[in-house]
Parts: structure tokens; C-alpha cells; sequence
């Protein structure tokens, strides 16, 4: 005799949704009822009358359909009133929320894929006339916005691929260059819409050899690029190398190595960035950022990590030339206690050595202990002649020492005075 079957735990739950549903088909099928709202375009309705219900149901998965409709449908009636009002920025944001609810709906997707469309074409009319106008940069960016709202356009990466090859051109890479360029890529772009033509005019839908010849001439056209990219990357062209592995990208977007290589250039350029504004900072004598600046590059290169140690030896130089200067001219001001101390700090920073800083940090220090002797040696003489001379010692090498000259003018004074015959009588 065969054993009892064992009841399936989960037999319970099955039966309340069961019921549940049952319960709500003999109310109306409601979810009938929404989408009848959505049919006479009552969206508004509709979500309200779907959220009521998934409240009651909120494990029905027939409920949670029926919400997803109706507010899918809703965000799709507002994104068609802000397209046909001009206002796609705003339209894509709505659709892009109906695409997450509905990601195979019909409707949604042909209405992302117009407003995308016409993004795109906005972003590729502004970037013919700033590159027109040889705002190159801006007319990139903008060809790369168009390519993020529509990835296959043509019309943008062709217009990208030509920014990028007259940025280069007059970057200074010649004529040839650019014009060999342009070639190249038109022979692209000609070979793509003769494939198309081809299957087109043969109705071959399942021929795989348009396909084919087409990844060919992408794969060697962007190898193409990659080869001058590398040229340019040995060159230290880096803003050029750039470009060029964005180019490849451009025809081939699975290339690897100018991902790779379009990543390592926008380091480098950085890097680059970061070797001039530490030049800019040392020429201002803030040596301090300099240093700092120059770490920051010097950590992201990789073809320059030599120029940068060159760089910091110049840099460290250029800081000492600057402090010896600033020495030397405290010593021409006769402010010799001063002077000692920058003088220090050069051989501090020099690490004990540095031109004759180290034969003028001692010069300054015997004229500070002399003059120190010597006005000693004076004030004890009294006001004779013994101290005039020595006051006049100190003055030789630090006429500034103090008050000696107002010591001198007075003992000068007395003994003029002193040496006058006396007319009283």
C-alpha cells in the first residue's frame, strides 16, 4: 500500500492567493478595470484605482502588473505633452521611468527611441556650429552628448571623428596628417553605407557577410588609429595619442587596447597639466605647491616619471637660488643678523652645502661678535679719540651698527668744541 502523499507546505499560501484573486474577480477584475481607465486615457485614475488595489492585494502579482501599467501609461501621456512642448530633457526623464516599470512595452520604447533621436540631433546641430566657430572642445563634448542619447548615430560620430582629428591637426601634427585622416575615415563611412545599400537592394536579412565586411573595415580602420595613437604616445603627444585612441573607440567600441589607451593618455594629460602648473607655482616662487602639485602628476605618469624628477630638481634648485637672493640681500642691507639666519636656513635646506652660503653664514657672524667687541671696546674708551676710532672700525664694514653715528657725531662735536680757542675774555 503506497504512503499518504505529504501536503506541500506552501499548499496554504496558494490557496489564499487563490481566494484572493478569486475574491477580486468577483468584484469586477480589477484589473480589467484599470486598464479600461488607461483605454479611455483616464491615467490619473487609473494609478489611483491600481494603487487601491495593490494596498488590498499587495502580493498579488496581478495587482502590481496592473499598477505598473497604469503609472507606466501616465508617465508615458506626460513625457508625449513635454515632447510635443519642446521640453525632451525633460520628456527623456519620464520615459526613462516608464522603460524601468515596462522595459518591453511597445509604446514607451518607440517614444525613447524619438526623443532620444531628437536630443541627439540637437546636440549634433550645436556642435556643427561651435566647431564652425573652432570651439573645438565644446563641439566634441557636445558630439559625445548626442552619442550618450543615440550610441549609433552616425552623423555624430562622424562629426566627432573630424573634431578630433582638426584638434589634432592644430595641435601642430601637419596638414598631411588631418588630410590622410579625413581620407581614411571617409572611406569608412562610405564603406558602411555601401554595405547597408548592398542589403538593402538584395533583401538579404540573414546574409552575415554585410556584417562582416563591415567589422572589417571598422577593426582595421581603428587598428589604423591605435598604430598612430601608440606613435604619439612615444612621442609624449599625449593630448594627441588621445585623441587619436578616441578615434579608434569612435570605430571600433570594443577595442580594448584604446580604451585601455584613451584611459592611460587622459592620465597622462593630467600628469601634463599638473608638470605645467608646477612650473607656473615655482616661476611665482610658492615652491611649497609646487612640490605638492607635482606629486600629484608625478603619481598618475607613466612615460614621464623622468621629466618629473628633473622637474622637482629644478623646482629644488630654483628654491635655494631664491633663498641665497633673499640672504644676500638682507647682507647688502647691512641687516647682518638677519642675513645669518636665511643664510642658515639655505644650508638647512641644502642639507650643509650650498655655493659660498655656508663662507657668508660665517662672514655674518664675525661681523656681528667684532661689531659686538668693538662697540664695547668704544662705549668703556669714554668720549675721546680712542672711541672715535674704534666707533669708525665698526663703521668700515656696518655703518648702520646701532647708534654709532650718533656716538660719533657727538664725540666729533666735543672735541671741535674742545679744540677751539676760547674768545670769552
Amino acid at each position: 500500500m503506497r504512503p499518504p502523499a505529504r501536503r506541500s507546505s506552501a499548499l496554504p499560501a496558494l490557496l489564499l492567493v487563490l481566494a484572493a484573486l478569486a475574491g477580486c474577480a468577483a468584484r469586477g477584475r480589477p484589473a480589467e478595470s484599470v486598464d479600461e481607465l488607461i483605454r479611455k486615457a483616464r491615467y490619473e485614475e487609473a494609478v489611483r484605482e491600481a494603487a487601491r488595489l495593490r494596498e488590498q492585494a499587495p502580493d498579488a502579482p496581478a495587482t502590481e502588473q496592473a499598477w505598473k501599467r497604469a503609472t507606466a501609461a501616465l508617465l508615458l501621456h506626460q513625457a508625449r505633452a513635454l515632447a510635443f512642448d519642446h521640453r525632451a530633457e525633460e520628456a527623456l526623464v519620464k520615459l526613462e521611468e516608464a522603460e524601468s516599470l515596462l522595459p518591453d512595452d511597445a509604446a514607451v520604447a518607440t517614444w525613447l527611441a524619438k526623443v532620444r533621436s531628437e536630443l541627439a540631433d540637437g546636440c549634433i546641430t550645436r556642435a556643427a556650429d561651435l566647431s564652425a566657430s573652432s570651439r573645438l572642445d565644446d563641439a566634441l563634448a557636445s558630439y559625445e552628448r548626442a552619442l550618450a542619447y543615440e550610441p549609433g548615430n552616425s552623423r555624430a560620430r562622424e562629426g566627432a571623428a573630424r573634431v578630433l582629428l582638426k584638434m589634432n591637426y592644430r595641435a601642430g601634427l601637419g596638414e598631411t596628417y588631418y588630410r590622410d585622416g579625413v581620407r581614411a575615415l571617409r572611406e569608412f563611412w562610405l564603406a558602411n553605407a555601401r554595405a547597408l545599400f548592398d542589403y538593402t537592394a538584395k533583401y538579404l536579412p540573414k546574409d552575415e557577410r554585410i556584417g562582416d565586411r563591415k567589422r572589417e573595415v571598422r577593426q582595421l580602420l581603428a587598428e589604423d588609429r591605435v598604430s598612430i595613437a601608440r606613435r604619439f604616445e612615444g612621442e609624449k603627444l599625449f593630448w594627441a595619442a588621445r585623441n587619436e585612441y578616441r578615434l579608434a573607440l569612435l570605430l571600433d567600441p570594443d577595442r580594448t587596447e584604446a580604451s585601455e589607451g584613451r584611459d592611460r593618455m587622459a592620465r597622462e594629460c593630467v600628469a601634463a597639466e599638473r608638470f605645467s602648473e608646477a612650473e607656473r607655482l615655482a616661476r611665482r616662487h610658492e615652491y611649497d605647491k609646487a612640490f605638492e602639485v607635482l606629486a600629484q602628476g608625478q603619481a598618475l605618469t607613466a612615460h614621464s616619471f623622468g621629466d618629473f624628477e628633473q622637474m622637482r630638481g629644478e623646482i629644488e634648485e630654483a628654491r635655494l637660488t631664491h633663498l641665497y637672493e633673499a640672504a644676500f640681500d638682507l647682507e647688502r642691507d647691512f641687516r647682518f643678523e638677519d642675513a645669518a639666519r636665511a643664510y642658515a636656513r639655505v644650508l638647512e635646506e641644502a642639507a650643509g652645502t650650498y655655493g659660498d652660503a655656508l663662507e657668508r653664514q660665517r662672514l655674518m657672524e664675525s661681523y656681528l661678535a667684532e661689531a659686538a667687541e668693538l662697540y664695547a671696546r668704544a662705549l668703556a674708551a669714554g668720549d675721546g679719540e680712542e672711541a672715535l676710532g674704534l666707533f669708525r672700525q665698526i663703521e668700515v664694514f656696518w655703518p648702520e651698527y646701532q647708534d654709532i653715528r650718533e656716538r660719533m657725531a657727538a664725540i666729533q662735536s666735543a672735541l671741535a668744541t674742545a679744540a677751539s680757542p676760547d674768545t670769552s675774555g
